[in-house]
């Protein structure tokens, strides 16, 4: 996609880290059609404490929203605490924050959670968001692991059935073509990652035809280290190139506006 810009599309990023992009590259995005996102919580680099993430919640809800606003995109956090950014300490009183920051209105979902190596802490961190979800009646995020990917993600789907989280609330991220059907099969959202680390455009548009739009859509977790900058506007286009446009349509705009808009 060198060159000109494509016409104006409308694209919703359903994860997006604006605090490890640039200005210019949030411009860039809005620019290829991205008009909407989610920004969720991120690990955080240095240990992470009651203090630091209620910062992070901060920085999310005030600099980086408008940052996103300031080059064109509708932004909405997604607020919780990552399985990588478990404090020693301190995680009830995070967590017992999120109601304000959801009424705020600058949060549109709770996350992500899940499980990153599959522990005990983690799995109880992971039923707190859920509950904290079903009881408030907003979406969660869900995140799942590259490492152990098909093993973990079977066992986040089983704490989720658990905890009677609505299906229509429940968004995992990350999910591969092996994961893709268990996901939908107790009819859970599933993002498809487009990220070096997740899924390529091709393979990603190749999903989106073998199993149909419903309950997908995309993310690109553009800004978490090397990452695709434009995969979500490539895989529309490949979509639309492909004589799929009212495919595309879904995925990319009215699956997530249906989940984090309402």
């Amino acid at each position: 996609m060198r060159g000109r810009p494509p016409a104006r599309t409308d694209v919703f990023d359903a994860h997006l880290h604006p605090e490890g992009l640039a200005d210019a590259d949030l411009e860039t995005l809005a620019l290829f059609g991205v008009t909407h996102a989610l920004l969720p919580a991120h690990p955080l680099l240095a240990a992470p404490t009651e203090k630091g993430l209620l910062a992070q919640f901060q920085e999310l809800t005030g600099r980086q929203l408008k940052r996103c606003a300031r080059a064109g995109i509708s932004a909405w956090a997604a607020l919780g605490i990552h399985p990588r950014a478990l404090p020693r300490r301190g995680a009830e009183a995070v967590l017992s924050t999120l109601p304000a920051w959801l009424q705020s209105g600058k949060a549109r979902a709770i996350g992500p959670t899940g499980l990153y190596l599959d522990t005990e802490d983690e799995r109880e961190l992971l039923l707190a968001h859920a509950q904290l979800a079903r009881r408030l009646r907003v979406p969660l995020l869900v995140t799942t692991p590259v490492a152990e990917h098909e093993r973990r993600t079977r066992c986040t789907l089983s704490l989720l059935r658990a905890a009677k989280v609505p299906p229509r609330l429940v968004v995992v991220d990350g999910v591969t073509g092996r994961t893709l059907p268990l996901v939908r099969a107790l009819g859970y959202r599933a993002a498809l990652s487009l990220h070096p680390d997740g899924l390529g455009a091709d393979k990603a548009v190749a999903l989106c035809r073998k199993h149909g739009s419903a309950g997908l859509l995309f993310s690109s977790h553009a800004g978490d280290g090397a990452s695709d900058l434009l995969a979500l506007p490539r895989a529309q286009a490949l979509l639309a190139r492909a004589g799929l446009s009212p495919l595309a349509t879904r995925v990319t705009q009215r699956n997530p506006r249906a989940i984090f808009m309402q």
